[in-house]
């Protein structure tokens, strides 16, 4: 199996595609899982949709027991 071949032009335009990409979507770290999923909606959503559903259950625990 043969290696493909690059060229400089070819690394450069990637390098400028791959800058481009960054700049437009920064990898901001999500304020939900920290990992820098900050661009992924589902874990947003997941994420609103488990507080919205058992926030007040863990607030009654802490309420309880000082969790």
């Amino acid at each position: 199996m043969t290696k493909p071949t690059v060229d400089a032009k070819t690394t450069t335009e990637y390098a400028e595609g791959r800058q481009a990409f960054l700049d437009e979507k920064p990898n901001k770290v999500c304020p939900y899982d920290g990992h820098g999923r900050g661009n992924n909606e589902r874990y947003r959503w997941f994420a609103g949709w488990f507080d919205a559903k058992y926030k007040p259950l863990f607030d009654r625990l802490d309420a309880t027991w000082g969790l």
